[in-house]
């Protein structure tokens, strides 16, 4: 058994990509998680409260539904019932690591 990074804010979806890398949502933690054999690397973060994830064929194009739910935290960690895209499908295109 070999233990992946666990400083993930309330995960609730994985999916692997065509490259074998694990992507999660993150219910609370309003953002999706590549997970890479050392530290997970966010992407994607907003204040949008993510649910389940879908990755393409080619892995570069990232599907993500999310919750209505009015309760999050904005960036600086302030309690907010504000999110930006609340019971959408969103597209992201991962263009690669900055």
């Amino acid at each position: 058994m070999r233990v992946l990074p666990t400083k993930l804010e309330h995960p609730w979806e994985i999916a692997f990509d065509p490259d074998g890398y694990l992507w999660i949502t993150e219910r609370t933690g309003k953002r999706v998680t590549r997970v890479n054999p050392g530290e997970p690397i966010p992407y994607f973060k907003t204040t949008n409260r993510y649910r389940d994830l879908a990755i393409s064929a080619d892995g570069r194009t990232f599907y993500i539904i999310t919750d209505n739910d009015n309760y999050t935290q904005d960036p600086s960690g302030m309690p907010t019932q504000k999110l930006e895209n609340p019971g959408t499908i969103l597209e992201f295109t991962y263009a690669g690591d900055a």
